[in-house]
């Protein structure tokens, strides 16, 4: 079953490290598919799977954008977004729990 066909990244080709990874998965697969030795597990394994690599099934119909940005690579646009958010909100919580404490007298909290 020819999971990734042309969808291979060229990474791939370049890393053997990289390609023996994606064997050791390949392998694996059917012991996470239903009926399989780890069933229960088959969510984690798509979950890593899916990480690490393109996945195999792409949308060949409309309504679906034709593009060649999948969901992970824009999920990490999402990540780069959301951190200076983060960021933010540390500092303010910092800002905020420091203020509460001058209002009240204390200078540093007790061990």
């Amino acid at each position: 079953m020819a999971r990734r066909g042309h969808h291979v990244p060229k990474l791939v080709d370049n890393f053997p490290l990289v390609r023996r990874l994606q064997v050791a998965l390949d392998r694996a697969r059917p012991s996470f598919s239903k009926g399989g030795r780890y069933e229960r597990f088959g969510v984690l394994y798509e979950v890593v799977d899916g990480f690490l690599f393109t996945p195999s099934t792409v949308a060949l119909n409309a309504p679906h954008v034709r593009d060649g940005l999948d969901l992970k690579r824009l999920m990490v646009y999402v990540d780069v977004a959301v951190l200076p958010c983060i960021v933010v909100a540390l500092y303010n919580t910092g800002f905020q729990a420091n203020t509460a404490m001058a209002a009240m007298g204390i200078e540093a909290i007790p061990n």
